[in-house]
C-alpha cells in the first residue's frame, strides 16, 4: 500500500486505525508490565475464606510477685459463716443495730433533731396524713365544682363498655349511623 496513491480521506482513515492499533498495543504492554496488573483487571481475585481458622499463641500471664506465699489459712472457713451472717444482718437492717439511743447522740445532734421537729414525733402519723389527703380531696376548686354542676356526678353518665360495644355492633349491622356526624359512604361501581 502506497500512501502517495491514496486520497486525503483514505489517508486520514488509515492513520486513525493505525493510531488505534498502536495505542492498544502500547497500553496493553504498559498494563502487562505492572506487577499487580492482575489485580487491576480483576483476573485473579480470590474471595476471602470465611472458614479459615487463625491460630494464635496462648496468652501468657506474667507472674505476680506481690502474692503472699501459700501457707496455713487461719480458720477462715469457720469465720466466713459468722461474717456472712453479719453482712446479711446489715443488709436486711437488724433492728437492734439500727435503733439509736439517746446516749449515742451528741449535743449537736439533739439541736438538729429539735429544729427538725423530730423530738415532737407523732405516733399516729398515718392517720394525720390520711386526714390531710382527704381534706385535699374535699376542698375542690371552682373548676371542679363547675364541671360537676354542668355534667353531674350521677352514675348514669358512666357508660358500660360491654353494653356500648353491643349497641354499636347492632347499629352497624342494621346500617344505622352509629355516629351522628358521620355521613354514609355510597360506593358505586361502574358496570363494564
Amino acid at each position: 500500500m502506497c500512501l502517495a496513491n491514496m486520497s486525503s480521506e483514505s489517508k486520514l482513515v488509515f492513520f486513525k486505525t493505525y493510531l488505534r492499533k498502536a495505542n492498544f498495543i502500547f497500553f496493553s504492554i504498559l498494563v502487562g508490565s505492572c506487577a499487580s496488573s492482575d489485580n487491576l483487571i480483576k483476573l485473579s481475585e480470590v474471595p476471602p475464606d470465611e472458614f479459615a481458622v487463625i491460630r494464635k499463641d496462648p496468652l501468657e500471664i506474667p507472674p505476680n510477685f506481690n502474692l503472699r506465699p501459700p501457707g496455713k489459712s487461719e480458720k477462715s472457713n469457720l469465720d466466713s459463716s459468722k461474717k456472712a451472717k453479719e453482712v446479711f444482718a446489715d443488709l436486711i437492717g437488724d433492728e437492734k443495730k439500727n435503733i439509736i439511743s439517746d446516749r449515742d447522740l451528741t449535743a449537736g445532734d439533739f439541736v438538729l433533731l429539735e429544729k427538725s421537729g423530730y423530738v415532737e414525733n407523732n405516733s399516729s402519723i398515718r392517720e394525720v396524713l390520711t386526714s390531710e389527703n382527704s381534706r385535699e380531696l374535699l376542698n375542690k376548686g371552682r373548676i371542679e365544682r363547675l364541671v360537676e354542676s354542668l355534667v353531674g356526678e350521677s352514675d348514669e353518665d358512666i357508660l358500660d363498655p360491654v353494653q356500648e360495644k353491643k349497641r354499636n355492633q347492632e347499629q352497624i349491622a342494621t346500617g344505622d349511623n352509629f355516629l351522628k356526624s358521620q355521613k354514609p359512604v355510597i360506593i358505586r361501581r361502574l358496570k363494564k
